[in-house]
């Protein structure tokens, strides 16, 4: 099996070695921006007493300073990557005591997790889920979401974040065209295109080799796409047209037929908020998964200012920072995307 994607496989069959250092490779299977897997891990373990301390520490050379400058989305990984250790921890008869950015923003230390032990067995479900979930980037069902689970996801963001979701058309439609426009700034742009592109994987060898970005797999592009995709990306030979023609018109497409586009947003904008937005993002994917169903994030409308304000218009926000822009619904099955070996300081 691919080394990149056994993680996925051991998590589910419960295989992995038991302790509070496994704990991270459940941590690890979270989301991030292209797939930039941002972290690194520092594990202290009192090994008479099964307990101890798990740092998350920002990697900052994984940071994609054209497309996210300040760091926001690799800060709303990190999160998630955060509430997975949490929700692993509390499974396996840990008690988290979680201490967020405890020398400040400026310091690449995220979190301190203290991890004590515990009788009670936390969440199953929400545990089981971390390995099933995978973002999903292809054809959604148009059938709607029941009442009930529309507000069991509204339930979960606490005080201070807003969870809301569009499903009218021609707001949706309003979504799309924002999304088309950014994804076409963006690869207007030298420096974005490069860096996306340098976050490409675009064979199953480079995929297994470098272990994170995006395969062609987890992209959903196969065919006669997956042969013309490679050199419609080069940035010295992209082609807007059959760039627009392949890619970006399809995702317009994809958003317009998905029957919900959410938006996760807070009323700050500091570190500490965005680590909590990625914890909430995860939180709703994993209850959303044990659901069957799929979130695709597209947040390149809220990269970009001006589409970004489009998208406050939409979803009519005052002074409220957007978060995580992101469709939802049923589909078929989708790719999980590879993961580097585990990183510790």
């Amino acid at each position: 099996m691919d080394e990149g994607l056994e993680l996925w496989v051991k998590a589910e069959e419960e295989v992995l070695e038991k302790g509070i250092r496994s704990l991270v490779n459940y941590a690890v299977l979270a989301p991030s921006l292209y797939n930039t897997q941002p972290w690194k891990f520092g594990v202290t373990v009192e090994e008479e007493k099964d307990e101890g301390l798990i740092q998350l520490f920002f990697d900052r050379s994984r940071g994609l300073p054209f497309i996210d400058p300040t760091f926001k989305e690799m800060y709303i990984g990190l999160g998630a990557a955060l509430e997975n250790l949490v929700v692993a921890a509390e499974y396996f008869k840990y008690t988290p005591y979680v201490n967020l950015l405890p020398e400040g923003e400026k310091s690449d230390l995220v979190a301190n997790v203290e991890l004590m032990r515990s009788l009670r067995e936390g969440d199953e479900v929400l545990f089981k889920a971390i390995s099933g979930r995978r973002t999903n980037r292809g054809p959604y069902e148009s059938r709607p979401l029941s009442d009930e689970v529309v507000e069991k996801l509204m339930s979960i963001p606490p005080e201070g974040l807003e969870l809301q979701f569009i499903t009218e058309g021609k707001v949706k439609d309003f979504i799309a065209s924002a999304v088309k426009g950014a994804l076409k700034y963006q690869f207007r742009n030298k420096e974005v295109r490069n860096e996306i592109y340098s976050w490409m994987r675009f064979s199953g060898e480079e995929a297994a080799v470098y272990r994170d970005g995006l395969s062609l797999e987890t992209l959903n592009i196969s065919g006669l796409k997956a042969r013309i995709f490679p050199v419609v990306m080069k940035p010295k030979a992209v082609d807007l047209f059959h760039l627009d023609f392949f890619f970006v018109r399809n995702i317009e497409k994809l958003i317009k037929k998905t029957p919900v586009i959410g938006l996760l947003s807070g009323s700050f904008n500091t570190r500490k908020t965005q680590l909590i937005g990625g914890r909430v993002y995860e939180r709703l994917s994993l209850v959303a998964t044990n659901l069957g169903i799929s979130f695709h994030p597209l947040n390149a409308a809220i990269q970009v200012e001006a589409y970004k304000e489009q998208v406050r218009d939409a979803y009519m926000l005052l002074d409220e920072e957007p978060f995580v822009l992101f469709r939802m619904g049923y589909a078929g099955p989708a790719s999980h995307s590879r993961r580097r070996p585990l990183e510790f300081i």
